[in-house]
């Protein structure tokens, strides 16, 4: 009976563990940043930084690049690495996809990418409680940014709670390099918000959760087992 515990937690797994990471894999670098404007602000790890804001130019497996935005404190890669696509995990998140949906859309008021793209940095990399780009985990060091902070807020009210079944779930994804789990998904270069690729099936980020649950329960039937051996 232990055995067949064991093994249908290996098959679990396994099952999961292919779900969940098959054809999710990508080869991602950015070619660009548009317009490019120069800002200075801080970021969580990173501290005070002059950088690019703006659409972020990626291109995928070599293909005609897309636009995005950055959502981790890290550096970029001009060189292809391996990258894996996951569904949008959470609220602030989500109202990051919202903010780009409305750039892509040419909606008045997110025509300035540079001003969407602080927005978008302040929505991941801060806490509902502060949402204002002048102070908190992310903040711009200074300049203007009365547009971003009117994007934060306009991204609130339209998505005060998470919905599981919003459209933008389905149209957006993260690329991440790798993911971990951690606040901020990747581990080695930047994250990216960019539009769902078409023809690359993306696991959803409960499909992620599911396989650490896998390898928990495959852990406790060996916790068990021992327990048993130890008893006899």
């Amino acid at each position: 009976m232990k055995k067949f515990l064991a093994v249908l937690a290996v098959v679990a797994v396994v099952s999961m563990a292919g779900s969940t990471f098959a054809y999710n894999d990508v080869q991602l670098k950015e070619v660009g940043v548009d317009p490019g404007t120069s800002v200075s602000a801080t970021f969580p790890s990173l501290g005070s930084q002059s950088v690019q804001a703006g659409y972020y130019q990626l291109s995928i497996n070599n293909g005609t690049p897309i636009n995005g935005f950055c959502v981790d404190p890290s550096w970029s890669n001009s060189n292809n690495s391996t990258y894996s696509l996951i569904g949008i995990p959470s609220l602030n998140y989500e109202r990051a996809a919202w903010i780009l949906d409305q750039a892509r859309a040419g909606t008045t008021g997110y025509t300035d990418h540079a001003q969407d793209q602080i927005a978008v940095w302040e929505l991941v990399m801060d806490t509902n409680n502060n949402i204002y780009a002048n102070t908190g985990s992310f903040y711009v060091n200074s300049g203007t940014y009365d547009a971003a902070q009117a994007a934060v807020t306009a991204a609130v009210s339209a998505l005060p709670n998470w919905d599981p079944n919003s459209s933008l779930l389905s149209n957006y994804v993260l690329a991440v390099s790798p993911p971990d789990g951690a606040t901020y998904y990747g581990v080695d270069y930047q994250d990216y918000l960019i539009p769902a690729p078409p023809g690359i099936p993306v696991p959803e980020p409960m499909s992620i959760l599911l396989l650490g649950v896998g390898f928990a329960g495959l852990a406790g039937v060996r916790r068990f087992k021992k327990q048993i051996v130890a008893l006899a």
